[in-house]
Order: C-alpha cells, then sequence, then structure tokens
C-alpha cells in the first residue's frame, strides 16, 4: 500500500488518458515516453528492455513505464498488447506531478505477472474508445482512476512461478554475485530446475550460455578495475571471482583478444567524447573514448557494441539542457583529455577546462575535415587515411550497387516530429548521400540545408520518387503519423504510391560522423535492394 504521506499527495493529483491502443505486431526501434504508458500483454513473450535493464515478459503480464524512458518490447513473433497512455496532474496546476512519481516506486521497476482485475478494466477502457456516447471521457477517466488505485495498491506476494521470470531472477542474482562461486545446480535450484533443462531453457533465451554469462560479467568488471585502479592483476582477479591471474588472462585474452595487462597499456591515454559525433571519429581512429554519451536508443549501436567498454556513460538524452549532469559525470571519472565541437556554450566551456585539457574542432567544416582535424591532433593521420581509404572504397563499392535502383530516381531525407517534417536532419544526407553517393535529390541543391522545417505541401509539390523517411518514436509523433498515412495528401505522393518510402532509424542516421556513415551507406543499401528485390520476387 501506498504511505499515508503518499495517499496525501495523491488526494491532489488527477489522471488524464492521452490514448489506449490495441497493438499486434513486433517493435522494431527503442520507443521514448513523453507520457505515463502501461502495457498489458494479451498473447506473446520475449524481452522487455526499459532503459538499460532487460526483463522477461509473457502472456497477460502488466509492464508501467514512467515519462522519459526508453524502452522496446522484442520477441520472435508478433506481439498482441493493449497500450494505455496518460498523464497524472497536481490539482489546479497545469504540470506534469513530479512529486508523485515517489508513489509509484513500488511498480515502476516490475513486470506484474497478472491481475486479473487490471487486465479486465483495460479491456473495458478500450471498448470505450469505439463507442460514441455524450460524455465518454467521464467514463473513461473512471476506468483510468480505478486501474491507477489497483497498480497502487499492488503487491507482490509470491515469486511468479513462470519459468521465464525465474530463470531471469537468477540472472539478476548473478549480476550482482558475479564474484563469489557460482554454480549451474545452485542457480537451477534457485529457478526450482534440473541443472539440464535450466541450463538449456538460458542458453535458449538469452543466446548464451550460463558459464559464458559469468565470464562476461567478470571480464567487463575486470576492464572497469583495469582503467579504474592501479591494482595488480592478481588482486583484480580475485575481486571478480577468479582464483588467480593466470585464470583471468586466459578468460580476458579469449573474450577480448589481448591480456588484462596490454588492455589497461593500450586504453592509456583516457579520452572523454562530448558528443555522439565525437564519439564516432575516434571509433574510426580504433580509439575506444573512457568517458562518451551512450543510450540504448540514441546510440544503440555504440551501446550494444561498447558500453561494458566505456567506463562513464555521459548522459544523451536531453543533454544540451541538462549539460551539468555531465560535467559532474566527468569531474568523477577524470579524463586526461576531453574532445569536443567548438560551438558548445561558453558556460561549458569553462566548467570543461577545469577538469582536463581540451580539444574543439571544427562544427562547421565538414565531416572528413573534422576527422583529420581529431586525427591530427592525436597524431593519428596515418590511421585517418588508412581508414579514409578504405571508407572511399566501400562508398563507391555501394554506389554501384544502388544504381540499377535509383538510376535517375530523385528522393528526399525527411524526419517527423510531432506533426514536424525536417529535411536532412543530420548533415549525413547532404554530405553522404546526396554528395558522396551521388544520389539525386527532388529539392534543388542551392535549396540544401541542414535541419531545415518543411510543410507537406513542399513535400507533395517536389513529388520525390522515393523517400528516407524517420519517425521520432513517442506518443504525440506516432498518433500523427498513424493519422498521416491514411490521408489522401500523404497517399497521392509519388513514392509512396510506388511504396518507395524507406524507414531509417535515428542511430545511426542522425549522427555525422566516420563510423556513422559507413553505417548508414550499409543501411541504404540493404533497404533499397532488399525492398525492391522483395517485390520482384512477389
Amino acid at each position: 500500500m501506498a504511505s499515508i504521506k503518499n495517499n496525501n499527495i495523491w488526494k491532489k493529483t488527477y489522471l488524464d488518458l492521452n490514448s489506449i491502443n490495441r497493438i499486434q505486431k513486433q517493435s522494431k526501434e527503442n520507443k521514448i515516453t513523453s507520457y505515463f504508458e502501461l502495457i498489458y500483454i494479451h498473447a506473446g513473450r520475449g524481452t522487455f528492455t526499459i532503459n538499460k535493464e532487460e526483463k522477461q515478459f509473457a502472456s497477460h503480464q502488466l509492464l508501467l513505464i514512467p515519462p522519459g524512458s526508453t524502452y522496446k518490447l522484442t520477441s520472435a513473433c508478433d506481439v498482441d498488447y493493449y497500450l494505455v497512455s496518460f498523464q497524472v496532474f497536481i490539482k489546479d496546476k497545469k504540470e506534469e506531478a513530479q512529486p508523485s512519481l515517489a508513489g509509484l516506486a513500488c511498480i515502476q521497476q516490475q513486470v506484474i505477472p497478472f491481475h486479473q482485475v487490471i487486465a479486465g478494466l483495460i479491456e473495458d477502457l478500450y471498448r470505450l474508445k469505439g463507442e460514441e456516447i455524450s460524455y465518454i471521457h467521464f467514463l473513461q477517466r473512471a476506468k483510468l482512476n480505478e486501474i491507477f488505485f489497483h497498480l497502487l495498491s499492488y503487491k507482490k506476494h509470491v515469486t511468479p512461478n513462470d519459468t521465464l521470470l525465474a530463470i531471469e531472477e537468477t540472472k539478476r542474482y548473478m549480476d550482482t554475485h558475479f564474484n563469489e562461486k557460482l554454480k549451474i545446480e545452485t542457480l537451477a535450484q534457485q529457478a526450482e530446475l534440473s541443472p539440464k533443462y535450466y541450463s538449456e531453457m538460458f542458453k535458449k533465451q538469452y543466446g548464451i550460455t550460463v558459464s559464458d554469462y559469468i565470464t562476461r560479467l567478470r571480464v567487463n568488471k575486470a576492464k572497469q578495475l583495469l582503467l579504474l585502479t592501479k591494482d595488480s592483476i592478481r588482486l583484480i582477479a580475485s575481486s571478480v571471482g577468479y582464483a588467480d591471474e593466470f585464470y583471468l588472462s586466459r578468460k580476458f585474452k579469449q573474450a577480448v583478444g589481448i591480456s588484462p595487462s596490454a588492455y589497461r597499456e593500450k586504453r592509456n591515454q583516457k579520452i572523454a567524447s562530448y558528443d555522439f559525433a565525437t564519439t564516432g571519429h575516434l571509433l574510426a581512429l580504433q580509439i575506444l573514448p573512457y568517458a562518451a554519451p551512450i543510450h540504448p536508443k540514441w546510440t544503440l549501436d555504440y551501446y550494444e557494441q561498447f558500453k561494458d567498454d566505456i567506463i562513464f556513460h555521459l548522459e544523451s538524452y536531453r543533454k544540451h539542457t541538462e549539460w551539468r549532469k555531465n560535467i559532474v559525470r566527468l569531474q568523477e571519472a577524470k579524463p586526461h583529455l576531453i574532445i569536443a565541437k567548438q560551438d558548445i556554450t561558453a558556460d561549458e566551456k569553462t566548467e570543461l577546462v577545469k577538469i582536463a585539457p581540451v580539444f574543439y574542432y571544427s562544427e562547421t567544416a565538414n565531416w572528413k575535415d573534422q576527422f583529420f582535424q581529431i586525427a591530427d591532433y592525436l597524431n593519428r593521420t596515418k590511421e585517418a587515411k588508412e581508414w579514409m581509404e578504405h571508407y572511399e572504397t566501400h562508398a563507391k563499392r555501394a554506389s554501384a550497387q544502388l544504381a540499377p535502383y535509383l538510376n535517375g530516381k530523385k528522393g528526399l531525407v525527411i524526419s517527423l516530429f510531432q506533426d514536424n517534417f525536417y529535411l536532412n536532419r543530420s548533415r549525413t544526407a547532404i554530405e553522404v548521400i546526396f554528395e558522396e553517393l551521388q544520389i539525386a535529390s527532388s529539392q534543388a541543391r542551392k535549396q540544401w540545408k541542414h535541419n531545415e522545417g518543411t510543410q507537406l505541401d513542399k513535400i507533395i509539390k517536389w513529388q520525390p520518387d522515393f523517400i528516407l523517411l524517420n519517425i521520432r518514436q513517442d506518443e504525440e509523433t506516432l498518433k500523427y503519423w498513424q493519422k498521416l498515412r491514411k490521408s489522401s495528401e500523404w497517399n497521392n505522393i509519388e513514392a509512396v504510391k510506388r511504396q518507395q518510402v524507406y524507414f531509417i532509424q535515428s542511430d545511426p542516421w542522425n549522427e555525422c560522423s566516420a563510423s556513422s556513415h559507413i553505417r548508414v551507406i550499409d543501411n541504404l543499401v540493404e533497404l533499397i535492394t532488399e525492398k525492391v528485390q522483395g517485390k520482384e520476387r512477389k
């Protein structure tokens, strides 16, 4: 139950239903929430990733996602679920009730196995959506309030019997006890399964064996200790759960490719990246940043590949308005060098220089010049030239692959945010798609601008043969997109009629760096050639 103190807060709050939908498909991209979102899984199972934490979900479970979270449902097949989006307000104040978030702490990070009453109320609420009844919003609000009452009153009394949830519990146990002696028999016993079946199910669910997962946890912790401390390899081995330094060295080399001492030596210079593009340039130079903005949505590829090697994760969501959080994080990290774009604020520059020497590179220069500015400063000009030769060969090959599909066709790169359209949200479109690959644009070259706002009537006037479309994954944008895609105006665009609309993601398309451009080119080839070939096979 919520405490008496929280009850006093709740007396001042009211709820407002934003939308309720039933969705029957698989999510392909991380979504960021503007409101509270309550998901009722009607059918299906898979992995629920919220921010940086993975949980398992199954049919008839409930998931609550607070505002400002990034989440995704991943499964082998389509998931059938209800999505309720709502806001929490303080009475008589037109602002979100941030103080009342504390009252939700008991359920924010839980997957509720089954709650028959809430499930029934959500289905009732969805049925009301189609009713044409005067003042129906009062009924909807009443149902929403009743749902919220049961959410606040919910208490987990017993460990769920669901096998996958039981296995997930053991995985969380390993995450915090990896430095202890862990036996499969003991973990299986915790999950109330036989060791053989437990091992098989763990591998099936996570794509890795139990022993390999424990090794990964220990090696990743060893990486941190190698960079954050001056401890001996022997002491680090003991800290992460290995009997001696020789066993750690063998496991470390198998996982990383080099010995612990070589890893420490290689990363001796602790360089902090202050933005996404800097990270992309450094990685192309085979330099792993010591600190960098990293996030499961905005930098998904970097997050999946390097989250354990980038020791200090800086804020990436709203980083321009909440940059002071990154200053505090960098003060903690104590890097040897910080690399940033020249266009950051004077206040940021004042704070950064107090932490470490800062190298600024030109914001206005094209990405190749930026890349070489960083390389020259770090005495990596040779490596930069070698990488650029590889890139140019790769781009020529991609251009040849795309020629049969795009020859003579003109396109646009568009981003949709809420009900606003933007052309070339990243400089990638201009510098790589239109200039490097020489793909024709529906918009005259003299009119090209980075991140230019535009209107639907202009897009209709240009009549592009194909569109590369990025849709922001938030509630307001997705709602507008559902309306737009059914409109006659949108469906009269030539690219839409020809089914030549290709959906692109923020990562890597909204980043302008050496590393991201390789991935942009590969993604473009995959989108264009596979879609066209798929249509031909039909």
